[in-house]
């Protein structure tokens, strides 16, 4: 397994002319347990990589600040009173798929959905689910030091359990019906060439 995961994360350096990213492993290691062949397992790492992941950029945090601002703007201003920001908390929820807090029957399940809907903007709404459905103890943290307050917050997707991800998914598209369209219009968010760029 760890051949497979170095030769896969060094050809897609060498592929893509890429310096590896923080979060790659946690997001081979589920396909890695697939256990298909070298190949196959670099072909999916590389199609969730160019297409699910965005890219590595403050502003698709900025956005999940913009999303959670809207529909829950306590809990928005909360954090901003605070000083945490998303990128503070949500770094390995966006670049593991969720991969590197949750367990591997969640991630498989979690996945499973997201790659049925074929929308990578769904991250977003993921994301947001999470901070949503944990705000009374997020709320309730306000007298605890804010790197312990992040470090809670980065771990909350750890709680799901497999019987949770339907909900978890079915919440998510909730939220997605429930956010202006104008929310994934080119005004905020363009993707091209499967990269999350905010104009």
């Amino acid at each position: 397994m760890l051949s497979d995961l170095e030769s896969v994360v060094t050809c897609y350096c060498k592929t893509h002319k890429v310096p590896y990213t923080r979060g790659w492993v946690d997001l081979l290691l589920p396909i890695l347990a697939l256990k298909r062949p070298r190949s196959d397992t670099y072909a999916i790492f590389e199609a969730i990589l160019e297409k699910y992941v965005p890219r590595n950029s403050e502003n698709i945090y900025h956005l999940l600040r913009l999303l959670l601002l809207y529909h829950d703007p306590q809990l928005c201003s909360f954090l901003d009173t605070l000083r945490i920001t998303p990128e503070q908390f949500a770094h390995p929820w966006f670049n593991g798929l969720f991969a590197g807090v949750c367990n591997l029957k969640v991630v498989h399940a979690i996945w499973d959905l997201y790659l049925q809907r074929s929308d990578p903007f769904l991250i977003f709404f993921l994301c947001l689910v999470i901070l949503v459905n944990s705000r009374e103890h997020i709320l309730s943290m306000k007298n605890e030091e804010k790197s312990n307050i992040i470090s809670a917050i980065s771990l909350m997707p750890a709680a799901l359990e497999h019987g949770d991800v339907q909900d978890f998914s079915s919440l998510a598209l909730y939220y997605v019906f429930k956010t202006p369209k104008s929310f994934k219009t080119v005004r905020y968010i363009l993707i091209t060439y499967n990269v999350f760029i905010i104009t």
